[in-house]
């Protein structure tokens, strides 16, 4: 397959203006019930409750201390573009959900023109047999991306803007080095450059942009055709990686901000969180590509303690199918190739053997999400007539935009959003927040509930809290009185803990 620069003339139907305006028609209407959808789990500390954002100046306070992240320490990681965004958001439009949601859907809109950008150059500049057809795929690619439920979830759920400015930025910069590749002299040196700056405002947003060394590998290996000996693809890799190192040592020595204790759990070992993860791109991660409905916050899942679980086997066998066929078809199909890394390599910061906190997390698959887009797209505009593969687009889109509306309404309530959850198998968390939601009219309900929670994590502090003031209210005291002593010993030195329990025999007092 040649890899030559394709030059093509566009007809007004296929002008990228159009379908850039066609693009930011669909997100507008896909979430134009999203506005008063309620703050929803870090919300609460990052946005809500979060004094910090008041007022926007000095900025420089975003950059050197992450209490302005949130009101809660364990919330305090190093992402200072999102705290200094809902900052200028509030001070633009006020405080109010709606505010907060407007600004997350603009950004989501921002993010697929990118990635329309981004898919087009690249199917131009590397697939001669794709070009002609090259923005009719990347229209649909960015269409199914734009409305598919995985990518809704930081729409709805405020504080998740920092991977959609983290996205936009990642992509921004692949989107410009595609484009170095055909350009020479001033203009070539000045995109590079940019490429390098947007990189830096990615890694600001959140870390995952750390993969882009492994990006830019795979992206010359193959659509770029480049031998993993030539020169020009080290160094390009290179350079990236040393902005990604220069960033890191910034942050943890020239500031002296560690983020491992509030990220990594030592609950289990990267070995036992990689075989789980094998377990989740099984169970959870590709499947949620096709059945949608089951995509939901907290989701539940054993985690792995042998790798001859049938699931995990699973995975393992698709993990390892696809990198082989990635292998083998990186001259004959090199963008499939490229497709099939890129979604690993976005995946890598969040579920390969780094145990963090939760072990799935739906809208992590969110920058991989691109990939299998595009590779739908392909699919469908090589192997169908021209006119079919139209109408299939478009079929698809809006069975995605019928998911995405739906998936919309669980965001509603807390109440709504944990019921689906429950629904569809939720995790301690879902049954904790779900009783929360509960506790104001139905005492017997969040007492089922948060049973549930602590059955799942025996050391759910905020579960035995709960639970304790619920027992109290109920006059169980000596109930309530054991939970809430115990949420204390299981950590004496979170003060929060500690406040409720006043809280709670201050109630005690009161019934007596």
């Amino acid at each position: 397959m040649s890899h030559s620069l394709v030059t093509q003339e566009r007809g007004p139907a296929q002008s990228p203006w159009l379908h850039v305006a066609l693009l930011c028609v669909l997100v507008a209407v896909g979430f134009s019930q999203v506005y008063d959808n309620s703050y929803q789990m870090d919300d609460v500390y990052r946005v809500r409750d979060n004094a910090e954002l008041r007022k926007v100046h000095p900025v420089s306070r975003f950059f050197s201390d992450p209490q302005t992240m949130a009101t809660l320490p364990r919330l305090t990681v190093y992402r200072p573009l999102l705290p200094l965004s809902l900052s200028i958001n509030r001070w633009l439009g006020g405080h109010s959900v709606r505010s907060y949601h407007v600004g997350n859907v603009l950004l989501h809109a921002l993010l697929v023109c990118i990635l329309y950008g981004f898919l087009s150059a690249l199917l131009t500049q590397y697939n001669a047999s794709l070009a002609q057809h090259a923005h009719w795929i990347a229209l649909t690619a960015a269409g199914l991306f734009a409305l598919h439920p995985v990518a809704g979830i930081p729409v709805n759920y405020i504080c998740a803007r920092d991977l959609l400015m983290m996205a936009i930025s990642f992509f921004g910069a692949c989107w410009l080095w595609v484009l170095s590749g055909s350009s020479t002299g001033r203009r070539q040196i000045v995109q590079r450059v940019a490429a390098a700056c947007l990189l830096i405002v990615a890694l600001l947003a959140k870390k995952n942009a750390v993969v882009a060394p492994l990006m830019l590998t795979a992206l010359a290996w193959t659509v770029g055709a480049k031998s993993i000996r030539d020169k020009a693809t080290w160094i390009h890799a290179l350079v990236a990686a040393s902005i990604v190192s220069a960033y890191l040592l910034f942050v943890r020595y020239g500031l002296d901000i560690s983020e491992s204790y509030q990220f990594v759990t030592q609950k289990f070992s990267s070995y036992e969180y990689a075989l789980t993860q094998f377990r989740v791109y099984a169970l959870h991660y590709l499947p949620n590509l096709f059945w949608t409905a089951p995509i939901r916050q907290a989701p539940y899942i054993d985690w792995a303690q042998s790798p001859l679980e049938p699931a995990v086997l699973a995975g393992m066998a698709i993990v390892l199918a696809s990198l082989f066929l990635a292998w083998r078809w990186r001259r004959s199909k090199p963008l499939i190739s490229f497709c099939i890394l890129a979604w690993w390599i976005m995946m890598l910061p969040t579920s390969s053997i780094v145990p963090a906190h939760a072990a799935v997390v739906h809208y992590r698959a969110l920058p991989s999400l691109p990939f299998a887009a595009l590779l739908a797209s392909v699919a469908i505009w090589s192997l169908l007539p021209h006119r079919v593969a139209a109408l299939t687009s478009v079929a698809l889109v809006l069975v995605l935009g019928c998911a995405t509306w739906q998936a919309n309404k669980t965001w509603r309530t807390e109440e709504t959003l944990f019921a689906h959850s429950i629904k569809h198998g939720g995790a301690a968390m879902a049954h904790h927040n779900y009783a929360t939601s509960l506790m104001s009219f139905d005492s017997k309900g969040a007492e089922k509930h948060l049973g549930i929670a602590l059955e799942r994590s025996p050391n759910y502090i905020l579960a035995h809290v709960n639970l304790g003031l619920v027992n109290i209210n109920q006059g169980k005291i000596k109930d309530g009185i054991a939970h809430l002593n115990h949420a204390v010993s299981i950590d004496p030195s979170i003060q929060q803990t500690r406040d409720w329990q006043k809280i709670g025999l201050n109630r005690v007092d009161k019934k007596l």
